[in-house]
Order: C-alpha cells, then sequence, then structure tokens
C-alpha cells in the first residue's frame, strides 16, 4: 500500500509548480520581437533636432534590452494630404528588436511627444521577414544578372577584328540633314510626372 504523499512534499511541489509558471512567463516577456515605426516630425524643427529625436527613440529601444536593426531619416517630404496644418514633415524610419511590452512605452513616448505629427508602429511577423528577405535576394540576382550580361556583351564587341578604315570619299557639299520631328514648344511639352507622396503612417490622435 503507497504511502499518502506528506504535506512538506505537497509545499515543495507547489513552489516547484510557481517556480516553473514564473519562469516561462519572465521568458515570454523578454522574448524579442521585430516592430518597424514609421513617424513625421513637424516641418518646422531643424536637422539637429530630427537627429535628436530619432536618437531618443533609439535609446528608449535600447534602454527596454532592444536591439536597432535599421535607422534611416529620410528628410523632409510633401505629405499626402494637410495634417495638424502641416503639408509637409521629417519622415523616420526605424526598424527594431524589444519585448512586446515595450510598446506601450513607445507608444506614450510619440503620443506626448508635441514635435511628432504622425506615425505608424507595426509588428513584423516571421511571413512578413520571410517575404523581405526573399524579394531582396531576388532583387540582388536580378542586379548580377544584369551586370553579367552587360559585361560579356561588352566582351564580345571588345574581342571583335576592328575593319579596315573605308577610303575618303571625294568631297562633296555636303547634305542638309534629314528634316526630324518638330519639338514641341515648352509650354505644349507633357510636365514631369510628379513624386509619387511616401505612404501615409497612422494619425497621431
Amino acid at each position: 500500500m503507497s504511502a499518502e504523499p506528506s504535506f512538506a512534499m505537497i509545499d515543495r511541489l507547489a513552489v516547484q509548480s510557481c517556480t516553473a509558471k514564473m519562469e516561462v512567463l519572465y521568458t515570454e516577456e523578454n522574448v524579442l520581437r521585430t516592430y518597424e515605426t514609421l513617424y513625421i516630425i513637424h516641418p518646422d524643427v531643424t536637422e539637429d533636432d530630427v537627429q535628436a529625436m530619432s536618437n531618443k527613440v533609439e535609446s528608449l529601444v535600447t534602454e527596454a534590452g532592444g536591439e536597432i536593426v535599421k535607422s534611416e531619416i529620410w528628410g523632409k517630404r510633401r505629405l499626402a494630404y494637410e495634417v495638424r496644418t502641416c503639408r509637409e514633415g521629417y519622415y523616420v524610419l526605424l526598424r527594431f528588436s524589444a519585448p512586446e511590452t515595450f510598446i506601450e512605452t513607445l507608444d506614450s513616448h510619440f503620443r506626448l511627444a508635441d514635435q511628432v505629427i504622425r506615425y505608424l508602429l507595426i509588428h513584423m511577423d516571421e511571413n512578413a521577414l520571410r517575404l523581405e528577405a526573399s524579394q531582396k535576394k531576388r532583387k540582388e540576382a536580378e542586379i548580377r544578372n544584369s551586370v553579367a550580361a552587360a559585361r560579356s556583351r561588352a566582351g564580345q564587341s571588345g574581342g571583335a577584328p576592328a575593319s579596315a578604315p573605308a577610303a575618303a570619299p571625294a568631297e562633296t557639299p555636303a547634305a542638309a540633314p534629314a528634316p526630324s520631328a518638330e519639338i514641341a514648344p515648352e509650354s505644349e511639352q507633357p510636365a514631369p510626372e510628379a513624386e509619387q507622396p511616401v505612404a501615409e503612417a497612422a494619425e497621431q490622435d
């Protein structure tokens, strides 16, 4: 007949179970996920201020135990429509890895920053990252193939034997050049296409 478990054993098992649950929760909270944010800064600030604000956001990421993946300041660009009386703004793109709990901190920072007129914050899941990597590899392969084809054509043209120069013809009056299609005056030439606006970020509340 098996002995009944003692209260000490039950307490020990309960403590071990609670400890295991706490370790799982701690691990889940500290898993780094990949995020990307695009935020727009008021156009009236200086470029030094834009750099300082970008550095501040990066510091928030690293202080929370995250890592910077990519940081780009795109400069001042025109908005598709007016946002908080602004038609332009400084675009800043930041991709980073951080715990999920950090997102609330970053969201609060953007909401309280008076100079941030708009921002978008998204989670880059595994499917999105794999698709991006695949597109990057395909683009790199296309560039390599294009360069190789250009080199091949250059080699073929360079290896062909040079033909002997033709005898100089007798001097004759130069023929008038054939008439070409008339160039439309500047007023009739089509205007160059306007630069497409950058994809808009979600508007700040």
